[in-house]
């Protein structure tokens, strides 16, 4: 029954904090606290990991630093050189700002 409350948990609290748009701290907060409690009542190890290791990205991903320098940059520059480039067509119907219809 613990190992399903802790695993309820790491559900819940992520959606919770998307829905109620909370900043990500909140979130690391959060499941630190369920990472505390899964070690109080024992839970599975794997559970007590992953609620750990949510609560490390969660809060690694609240450092807006880290997460431009390590993700945003990376991916951006990734998509750059993946996506074609726009053809002299397609960069005047950007520029138009507005379809006729």
């Amino acid at each position: 029954m613990n190992d399903f409350l802790i695993l309820a948990g790491l559900i819940a609290i992520p959606l919770a904090v998307m829905y109620r748009r909370d900043p990500i701290l909140n979130a690391a907060l959060a499941l630190a606290v369920l990472t505390v409690l899964s070690l109080m009542v024992s839970a599975s190890g794997i559970l007590t990991l992953l609620a750990a290791l949510a609560a490390v990205a969660s809060g690694l991903a609240a450092h807006k630093g880290l997460r431009v320098e390590h993700v945003t940059r990376p991916l951006f520059a990734w998509f750059k050189s993946v996506l074609p480039q726009l053809s002299p067509t397609e960069q005047e119907a950007i520029d138009a700002g507005t379809v006729w219809w």
